[in-house]
């Protein structure tokens, strides 16, 4: 009877357990998910594509805040944590390594846009 009882509080602590653990808040979203968010007052798009010579220096998407990669770590105080924040890129790893970055320092609301022409979101 006693063993039975500690087996069924050890379920219920496990249980409890993973009701308490929140998912990370990280979404994938294509464009098209992007375009209903920019509607919203609360959404900043955060363009993370590298500088390099001889390629379009313009964001990814109008009105994004141009933040490099490489220069992310240094700025990320400027990037407002209250903010519903799109992450888009020309090269899906930075986007990817951007999204974990704003997460691990406190972000709760990331998602990771797919641009045309990138590789898909792993599953």
């Amino acid at each position: 009877m006693l063993r039975n009882l500690v087996k069924l509080l050890v379920v219920v602590a496990c249980l409890g357990a993973l009701a308490c653990t929140k998912p990370k808040p990280l979404r994938d979203v294509d464009v098209l998910d992007l375009q209903h968010a920019l509607a919203k007052p609360d959404t900043l798009v955060l363009d993370v594509s590298e500088k390099t010579p001889g390629q379009e220096t313009s964001p990814l998407v109008d009105g994004a805040r141009q933040i490099p990669f490489s220069m992310l770590p240094y700025d990320l105080e400027t990037v407002p944590k209250d903010r519903n924040i799109y992450v888009v890129g020309r090269d899906w790893g930075s986007v990817v390594r951007a999204a974990n970055l704003l997460l691990d320092s406190g972000y709760r609301h990331v998602a990771r846009v797919q641009i045309g022409g990138l590789p898909p979101p792993p599953k």
